[in-house]
């Protein structure tokens, strides 16, 4: 392995990257602080564009995450021969991959609670950890009218009938881009004096964006403070420069803390940027410091990158004419190499595969060669992801007469119920180094697949009921309004007094329509493909969401 690497890829692959582990992306559910990393510039709630925000939905091995994406499965009355079935159940089994033979043992047991949109407004655990003082905990989310996660509380209890606060988190969203999140506060719960407060576990992300008079972002500001400071720090800053000529941002530059080994403190200091960029398409709300520029509504087809003030190649993409989420890029940096990726979609169920390839040129500090990561990620009928898998190849495995070698992957054996047809049990398993040798447990190894995870559903209710009613955690979001829909053979018609606007999404939450109306709308789905959706119909009032199956 060559020790040389790209510095741009990280900014130029982050959203490809995220795209390839869906289920890492979303962590399960556990009492861990919101704010157990110091600077993390994602936050969960933030809405990704094409295969960057592909969800599980529902499946999430290991627990429910500690702060859900928003879900919104709902029934209307013209709707109600299509029930959501959920469960109400849910047991975590796991073991150490230190003992792949060992049977599982029970870790965790949840109750789900959904209020009367099929949105899930809470979960109670009880955890069979030895030694765990606070077995108990529970968690309630409300929602705003346009159905975006806005307050979460977590609890704990000793004896799962007392419970006790222990931290909340608030949102706040862009009025422009409305699903991304501009501020993340969490706080914690203080005994005495019987309030929360910024104390230890606590903290604020913040997201200040500037735009011009026609709407384009020209700054957007990442803001963390957490309890051991006084003051929120300016920790990166993007900036967009734009030419009247062109419209669009012909300059994108990006500012943050870094440290300075010669003073041994952090220096504020441009990190990279891209210059002379030409779009495919933009929209120019670059409020997501994090974003690839690759995807969704900003898609760059050429750049000059820079890295701390110096040129750092020339960034080209292709975007596939028939689905642009599947794309390719070469990073062409004279006298040092060429990184080159592409990803592109393998069927119809959304798998995908991705190759990135570093090619070296030879120098004082290494040989010339090339590596080559591939990451293939495979999903079922139903749309979930049923493996991950990681392959390395290079020039001297080459030239050794060897192939590619799993490095690294993730398998999920999903088992469906005969009649509802969603998700019963999914078993987790990971790629191990596993010792051969019980005498010699460090001398020898080998890697394979050990199952080390199992999660179980069960109980399942029709949340269009109203399966909110089943639970002493009360949903604290407002409900769906009452919206007349009407299905059709080929559309479906709705009358909403105070319509803003109404979207449709496919099974792995991409977006097919979206459009504004006055006291109502007609969707055509004559060209949909086979399948289940989801309508949200987003009024003055409230939220509507109905699946729709063609």
């Amino acid at each position: 392995m060559k020790t040389f690497t790209f510095v741009m890829l990280s900014a130029l692959t982050c959203g490809s990257v995220a795209s390839a582990q869906p289920l890492q992306s979303v962590p399960g559910r556990s009492r861990a602080l919101p704010f157990a990393s110091v600077l993390h510039n994602g936050v969960d709630a933030k809405a990704q564009v094409g295969r960057s925000g592909k969800k599980i939905g529902k499946l999430l091995f290991g627990g429910r995450q500690a702060q859900a994406s928003v879900s919104c499965l709902s029934q209307s009355k013209a709707a109600e021969v299509l029930p959501i079935w959920v469960p109400q159940t849910e047991e975590v089994w796991t073991r150490s991959y230190k003992t792949p033979d060992a049977d599982m043992q029970r870790a965790e047991r949840y109750t789900l609670f959904y209020d009367k949109n099929g949105s899930e407004c809470g979960w109670r655990l009880h955890s069979f950890a030895e030694g765990d003082t606070l077995p108990y905990s529970r968690q309630m989310v409300s929602y705003d009218e346009q159905g975006r996660q806005s307050v979460v509380t977590f609890e704990v209890s000793k004896d799962g009938k007392t419970y006790s606060p222990f931290w909340i988190t608030t949102y706040k969203y862009d009025p422009v881009v409305q699903s991304f999140v501009t501020e993340q506060k969490t706080l914690m719960w203080n005994a005495d004096s019987a309030a929360y407060v910024f104390g230890d576990g606590g903290g604020c992300k913040r997201w200040d964006i500037v735009r011009d008079a026609r709407g384009r972002v020209l700054t957007s500001e990442y803001w963390y403070q957490d309890y051991s400071t006084t003051t929120p720090q300016l920790k990166q800053r993007l900036t967009a420069t734009y030419v009247d000529s062109v419209g669009h941002a012909v300059a994108i530059k990006y500012e943050g803390l870094e440290y300075d080994y010669n003073t041994n403190e952090d220096v504020w200091q441009e990190t990279e940027s891209y210059r002379s960029i030409k779009w495919a398409a933009t929209d120019d709300q670059y409020v997501d410091i994090d974003a690839s520029f690759l995807q969704g509504e900003q898609r760059m087809l050429a750049a000059d990158t820079y890295y701390a003030g110096r040129a750092n190649g020339t960034l080209s993409v292709t975007y596939d004419t028939k689905n642009v989420e599947d794309y390719a890029y070469v990073i062409d940096q004279p006298g040092v190499g060429k990184q080159e990726f592409k990803i592109w979609t393998t069927d119809a169920n959304g798998s995908y595969e991705y190759h990135n390839k570093t090619t070296y040129i030879a120098n004082d500090y290494q040989g010339s060669g090339w590596d080559l990561d591939s990451v293939v990620v495979k999903n079922d009928d139903h749309g979930y992801t049923v493996s991950r898998e990681k392959y390395l190849l290079s020039d001297v495995k080459v030239a050794n007469g060897e192939g590619y070698e799993l490095q690294d992957g993730s398998k999920y054996h999903i088992t469906y119920h005969p009649e509802y047809d969603t998700p019963q049990s999914v078993a987790y398993e990971g790629y191990y180094y596993i010792s051969t040798d019980p005498d010699n447990p460090w001398g020898s190894f080998e890697q394979r697949y050990v199952e080390t995870k199992r999660t179980d559903y069960s109980d399942y209710i029709n949340a269009a009921e109203g399966a909110g009613e089943f639970t002493a955690i009360k949903p604290v979001g407002k409900s769906a309004v009452d919206i007349d829909v009407r299905m059709g053979t080929n559309q479906v018609s709705f009358t909403a007094p105070g319509l803003k606007s109404y979207r449709l999404f496919d099974a792995k939450g991409r977006v097919c329509l979206l459009a504004t109306g006055r006291d109502g709308g007609t969707v055509n789905t004559s060209s949909l493909p086979k399948g289940q959706y989801l309508l949200q119909i987003v009024t003055a009032n409230g939220v509507k969401c109905v699946k729709i199956a063609k």
